[in-house]
């Protein structure tokens, strides 16, 4: 067991991982907040006023899946090239010492810094551009309306996606990874939707596995899903998924350490 994990050499790569890179990981913050205010910025000059609570949840959204999976394709990057691997990979410490590093800084650390930074820009934005006519308050994280914290399950999918492709290719990790999830992400969805026009036989709108089904006839439309009870059950299956492809980036990663 010692040999798998040992909190005083986990603490030892954990702080030499920070000092190498934790320039490197401030300057990211401040390029993210900047283009989170940026962006926010433009799009209320444009509107001529502050946003809404669906367009803040959207951003936070968008913000978090996209700077999320780019800082994950990139936290194994010393595994890339030869050179750097054979550094890495002969590093006193465990293979599971090592994910478990990047892991946290690529998920829970992430996250924690992810949440101030929209939300200082966020308040930032809605501070300059609030008026007596057109005043909006920043979308709470738990709102049970508008629910920002449900893009936090989305992103521990593709988290697990990122991992595995951060590990796995030696360059390009991003470019490559998101090539190959929507490649299968796009076959499914058309396997999916033959497989149900077969069953169905009717005029289907296309959706995505797990979705509702959608179809039409005549003077109709009409839209079939779970009931309430039973979405959770997809969500079960999401994170039993989410918890497979963490535990194959480990197993690529076991793999790289042999």
């Amino acid at each position: 067991m010692h040999n798998l994990f040992s909190f005083r050499r986990f603490g030892r790569l954990f702080r030499k991982h920070t000092a190498e890179h934790l320039r490197e990981y401030l300057m990211g913050a401040a390029v993210l907040f900047g283009g989170i205010l940026v962006v926010m910025l433009a799009l209320s000059l444009l509107q001529g006023g502050s946003m809404n609570a669906d367009v803040q949840t959207i951003f936070f959204v968008l913000f978090l899946l996209a700077a999320g999976t780019f800082f994950t394709s990139t936290v194994f990057q010393q595994f890339g090239s030869k050179n750097r691997a054979i550094a890495a990979l002969c590093l006193p410490a465990s293979t599971l010492e090592k994910y478990l590093v990047g892991w946290l800084y690529s998920f829970m650390l992430f996250l924690l810094v992810y949440v101030p930074v929209f939300y200082l820009a966020n308040s930032i934005v809605l501070l300059l551009f609030n008026t007596t006519d057109n005043y909006h308050e920043a979308v709470g994280l738990f709102s049970g309306e508008h629910r920002p914290y449900s893009a936090f399950y989305i992103y521990a999918v593709l988290h697990a996606v990122m991992l595995i492709g951060a590990i796995a290719f030696e360059k390009a990790h991003f470019v490559k990874t998101a090539f190959v999830f929507f490649g299968i992400l796009g076959v499914l969805t058309l396997l999916n939707f033959q497989v149900l026009k077969t069953i169905f036989g009717s005029e289907l709108a296309l959706s995505f596995p797990f979705n509702e089904l959608r179809f039409s006839t005549t003077h109709s439309f009409y839209t079939v899903g779970l009931p309430d009870e039973q979405t959770q059950w997809v969500g079960l299956a999401f994170a039993v998924l989410t918890l497979l492809f963490w535990a194959a980036a480990y197993a690529r990663l076991r793999e790289k350490q042999v």
